[in-house]
């Protein structure tokens, strides 16, 4: 039987809980961090494919039209606004605002400024 005792010691011995494995830290590549930012740049550039949010805040009066998606048939929006009507806004991939005067409007793309080179928002 003492042969049968060192068995079943044997067994108990390899059921026993297994200790977490350790890992000597190695230096971050230059690929590895590739892996780690490349999911955040598709999902950054998915967000900037969906409809934008254009807010047009009028300064003074003028005459403006909107064109929403180059739905040149019907525009969006045509008529005079002042600074009493309020902030105007639209949603869509491209919009193309005329304006009698430049200065008379303040013009917000998705919260912020619209630059003079935006591929989205054209304003003539």
């Amino acid at each position: 039987m003492p042969a049968f005792a060192n068995a079943s010691a044997a067994a108990k011995a390899s059921v026993a809980p297994k200790q977490p494995e350790v890992r000597r830290a190695e230096p971050v590549r230059p690929e590895d961090l590739a892996k780690a930012t490349g999911p955040q740049v598709t999902q950054k550039a998915t967000e900037a494919q969906g409809p934008n949010q254009v807010a047009i805040k009028p300064l003074k009066k003028t005459y403006i039209k909107v064109v929403v998606d180059n739905e040149s048939l019907q525009p969006a929006f045509e008529r005079w606004i002042s600074p009493a009507d309020g902030i105007v806004e639209f949603k869509g991939q491209k919009i193309s605002v005329r304006v009698l005067d430049r200065d008379a409007i303040q013009i917000k793309k998705n919260g912020k400024p619209v630059a003079g080179g935006d591929d989205d928002v054209t304003v003539e």
